[in-house]
Order: C-alpha cells, then sequence, then structure tokens
C-alpha cells in the first residue's frame, strides 16, 4: 500500500494567499517544496522555516491537535518543533497550517547514526523527559492509547495477509495480546518512528511531527528500539529510558502489532520497509 493521495494539493501561490491572510509579514519570504509525508506537506520558508499544512481531510484534525498540545511540554533534551505561529483556521474554507523552525537533519530511516549506543542512550533520555504523566485532560488516540489487545484485529489481518512474519508472528502475538499496562499514563509521541526522528553528521538531532501525542502507555514509544537499534543498542536504550522488564516487553508487542502496519504501507519506502521488518524479525524471534 503506498502513501494516500492528497486531498489537497499546495503550490506557491495558494501558500502565499494564506500567509497574507494570516502572516503578512511572512508572505514574500522564499518559499520552496521540502517534504511531503501521509499527513502533511512541508514548504521551506526563507532561511529558517518550514511552513508545515495538511495534505489530506484527516489530518486537519491532526495538526490542530498538535498546535493545542505542543507547546504544553518543557525543556527536553532534543529539539522538537516548537511553533512560531499556529494558524488554527477554523473557517470552513480555509485549512490550519504551521510555521515551525526548520530543524537540522534528515529523517533517521534514511540517515544512519555513527554510533547506535550513543544514540539509544540519547533518545533514551528523550523518552524519560518526555514520559510525565498525563493529566485528567490529556488527549487519548484510539489507536495508541488502547490495550494491545484492542489491536488483535488489526494484527490477526495483517499476519494473514504478511509472509514476513510467519506462524512464529502468530505465537508471539497470543503472547503479546495478554500483556497489560499498568493504569497510569504517561505523555507519549504516539509516532515515535525512523522518519520522526532527524540525524544530523550522525547524531541525533531533534524528534518532530507531534500529531499524534496523547496519553499512553511508555510501551508505544519504547517500540521504536526494535526498527532502529540491535540487541545491545536497544538495551542501553531501554536502560536510558528507565523502562522496567513488563514494559519492554509491551514495547515489543507494539513492535509487532506496528512492525506489520508499516510493512504493508511502505511499499514505496524501501527504507521504511527494511526497518519494518527488522524489528519483526527482533519480536518473533523468540518464538521461532
Amino acid at each position: 500500500m503506498p502513501r494516500p493521495r492528497p486531498d489537497f494539493v499546495h503550490d506557491e501561490a495558494s501558500l502565499r494567499r494564506r500567509l497574507r491572510a494570516h502572516l503578512p509579514a511572512l508572505a514574500e519570504e522564499p518559499l520552496h517544496a521540502f517534504a511531503e509525508g501521509w499527513d502533511n506537506a512541508s514548504f521551506r520558508l526563507g532561511q529558517t522555516r518550514l511552513l508545515r499544512i495538511p495534505r489530506r481531510a484527516a489530518s486537519v484534525a491532526l495538526l490542530r491537535h498538535e498546535q493545542r498540545w505542543l507547546p504544553t511540554f518543557g525543556a527536553l533534551p532534543l529539539p522538537i518543533p516548537r511553533h512560531e505561529h499556529a494558524i488554527v483556521a477554523s473557517a470552513p474554507d480555509d485549512l490550519p497550517f504551521s510555521v515551525v523552525p526548520r530543524l537540522p537533519g534528515e529523517p533517521w530511516a534514511t540517515a544512519p547514526v555513527e554510533d547506535a549506543h550513543a544514540a539509544a542512550r540519547v533518545l533514551g533520555r528523550f523518552l524519560a523527559a518526555l514520559h510525565t504523566p498525563a493529566p485528567d485532560e490529556a488527549p487519548r488516540n484510539a489507536f495508541r492509547s488502547c490495550a494491545l489487545v484492542e489491536r488483535d484485529a488489526s494484527v490477526r489481518a495483517h499476519l494473514a495477509a504478511s509472509p514476513v512474519a510467519g506462524g512464529r508472528g502468530e505465537r508471539a502475538w497470543a503472547r503479546y495480546r495478554s500483556l497489560v499496562a499498568p493504569p497510569t499514563r504517561t505523555w507519549a509521541h504516539g509516532d515515535l518512528h525512523a522518519g520522526n526522528v532527524l540525524v544530523q553528521e550522525g547524531r541525533l538531532a531533534a524528534v518532530i511531527d507531534f500529531g499524534d501525542v496523547c496519553a499512553a502507555d511508555r510501551a508505544v514509544d519504547a517500540s521504536i528500539g526494535f526498527f532502529v537499534f540491535d540487541d545491545d543498542a536497544r538495551v542501553a536504550f531501554f536502560d536510558a529510558a528507565a523502562l522496567d522488564a513488563p514494559t519492554r516487553e509491551r514495547a515489543a508487542g507494539w513492535a509487532l502489532a506496528l512492525g506489520l502496519v508499516h510493512h504493508a504501507t511502505s511499499e514505496d519506502d524501501p527504507s521504511f520497509r527494511r526497518l519494518a521488518a527488522h524489528a519483526l524479525d527482533r519480536v518473533t524471534a523468540p518464538f521461532a
């Protein structure tokens, strides 16, 4: 399954109209296409900024969600995209957009780190700082704030359709689906994968795209360890994140659930598909 087709196509003229309406001081800055993900399109605005705007109708709520909650986070060990301007744009014929500093680096999926153990410690400390207790009003996410067993139908469907996990995937899921997280929820990035972590000169440089930030089990974010680290570095990552043994096992369960989805939806992204296959191999290996 390739990346979904866009519902909104943005060109320079339409973006400049939005800037003139909402941020006239930036309307004449140089503007160039930068990147396009599943949910948002990004454009370089001048020398130091990015303009992020939804490319799908389903992504409008995600960007507004990020605009609402991202400013509530304090200092973190890695830079995150703090909003210089968050345009809610509540009119029916308008779209929200954000102007953020252009953080350095390239996605980890295509820009590998030089020292995996150093990266593991940095990312682990980032999660330890992010994963603070979430208040009662913190948002929930239907796909991330749930228990592993609530992913059962999706996982079983992907296991039936996917050759990458085989029979050991079914045995692994029979174990992971039974794991229960403690009732306390922390803040979680919600979509922490190698496309949302930036690398510059071989070192972790930033974490981006908080459209799925929510109250959830810490294991949801910790699952990235199975995608980007081999065994020794992953232990260092879990140690730096201060994760206990049950949370590490739930992280493996989330890596199986998310890895199946990522593998199935990355036909047009070989790097991401390779990372998903790596994760699926690691979390099912004990069940061979």
